[in-house]
């Protein structure tokens, strides 16, 4: 009898895996989900986007051009400890195994994961001074703490801040007054909220405000619920998929992306279009960085 396939470990994403000496990226899955607040289920979001990357065609119908040049290594973290201080300090142990050269990109899994992350990657590629956090999300996680807990995934861009001087936070259109109270005081973050980035000259300043070398940290709400509703914390108003494209094409175009994770998908049994979605972000983003 065949199994379901929410019961099958999909292992690669689409068809682009191949020898770790051979691949440009590393693909990293992460199934995070310790402090989601209003619906867990973002262990399972790695391996829906990597289940529905087997649906798409490997051929780009935008930039009419084969993927298959784009070969990928696949590192698979789940069984996580329920402390995200634990968890963290595995990912981080993990991420050390990554051959060196790879591009990583990581799956989540709750946006807590962006920490190690962005350690592993500054650490590696860039130095911190040189190198811009670039946050697209729907809400601000500015938090200090949270229902007792500096480690919930509401805390990750404070703790972000204290590793970067350099923050443009972009889609915001939710956050608590201490948070954006937090964010126009400080020297180190630009917003620009998601009515901002409707404007082509608003995505000017924002590339603008970016250093050379950017980490990329999207959480899926900055999408409207609308295009994409399987997300941990839904927020109306957001930008459509072809606008969030459009942005991404412009900072990989401009600068040099030294990593990036795509996070808070939570895959529901009645709607299969968010996982797809998903991975159709990922399949674009391999092209903005590896192909023209």
């Amino acid at each position: 009898m065949s199994q379901s396939p929410d019961k099958l470990f999909y292992s690669s994403f689409n068809k682009l895996d191949a020898p770790a000496d051979e691949a440009l990226a590393c693909i990293v899955s992460i199934g995070l989900d310790n402090t989601s607040h209003f619906q867990h289920g973002t262990h399972r979001g790695p391996q829906a986007i990597l289940r529905a990357s087997h649906l798409l065609e490997s051929f780009d119908f935008e930039s009419k051009t084969s993927l298959h040049a784009i070969k990928l290594h696949h590192v698979h973290m789940s069984e996580l400890p329920s402390s995200n201080t634990e968890a963290l300090e595995m990912i981080s142990n993990e991420l050390e195994k990554i051959p060196n050269g790879q591009w990583p990109l990581f799956l989540g899994g709750e946006q807590t994961l962006a920490r190690a992350a962005y350690k592993f990657v500054s650490e590696r590629f860039a130095n911190p001074s040189e190198t811009s956090i670039l946050y697209l999300d729907a809400h601000a996680d500015l938090k200090n703490s949270y229902q007792g807990s500096g480690q919930s995934h509401r805390c990750t861009l404070r703790a972000l801040s204290e590793s970067s001087d350099s923050i443009v936070l972009a889609g915001l259109r939710n956050s608590s007054e201490d948070e954006w109270l937090y964010s126009e005081r400080s020297k180190k973050i630009t917003t620009f909220s998601s009515s901002d980035l409707l404007a082509n000259e608003s995505i000017d300043k924002l590339l603008s405000a970016l250093k050379e070398n950017v980490y990329i940290s999207l959480d899926l709400s900055i999408l409207d619920p609308s295009e994409c509703p399987a997300v941990s914390h839904p927020e109306p108003n957001g930008i459509s998929f072809e606008r969030l494209n459009y942005l991404l094409q412009r900072v990989f175009k401009a600068k040099n992306v030294i990593g990036m994770d795509i996070c808070e998908l939570c895959p529901s049994r009645s709607d299969s279009s968010s996982e797809y979605l998903a991975a159709k972000l990922v399949q674009k983003v391999l092209r903005y960085k590896f192909l023209p």
